[in-house]
């Protein structure tokens, strides 16, 4: 219900699941981390436990172009400006030795490390931006 009010993103439960202490990740059941990260969202969102319960609807049947158009509806799109590449393929580099505070791509076993840049994919959005609604690319 609130995802369909965009009253949060996807990338925001990532973000949740992400931001739990270890130990609690580490001796809680999948879905139990689940259930916690909803529960932690929905309270920010001002989502009461006494919420009137919502219905949800028999499926429905949606021919398979109008789909397709809606998921082309909302996609995310890359900024009118992009800047240019910082890293071309073939340049040496070394990743950052780093301890940030959340979630990271980058495994501690590869920090630090030098690689050469293989191939530029283009632009992407940073999930934990966009979950805490400053959308950068």
């Amino acid at each position: 219900m609130t995802l369909k009010q965009r009253a949060y993103n996807i990338d925001k439960t990532r973000y949740y699941m992400d931001n739990v202490r270890s130990s609690f990740y580490l001796t809680t059941p999948y879905w139990e981390r689940w259930l916690g990260m909803i529960e932690r969202l929905y309270a920010e969102l001002g989502v009461t436990p006494d919420a009137k319960e919502v219905s949800i609807p028999e499926a429905i049947y949606i021919p398979a172009d109008k789909l397709w158009a809606g998921f082309k509806a909302v996609r995310v799109t890359a900024p009118p400006t992009l800047p240019a590449p910082t890293f071309t393929p073939g340049m040496l580099i070394r990743t950052r030795r780093d301890a940030p505070a959340t979630h990271t791509r980058l495994p501690r076993y590869k920090r630090g490390c030098i690689g050469r840049i293989e191939q530029y994919m283009g632009i992407f959005r940073f999930a934990d931006a966009f979950a805490s609604d400053r959308v950068e690319f």
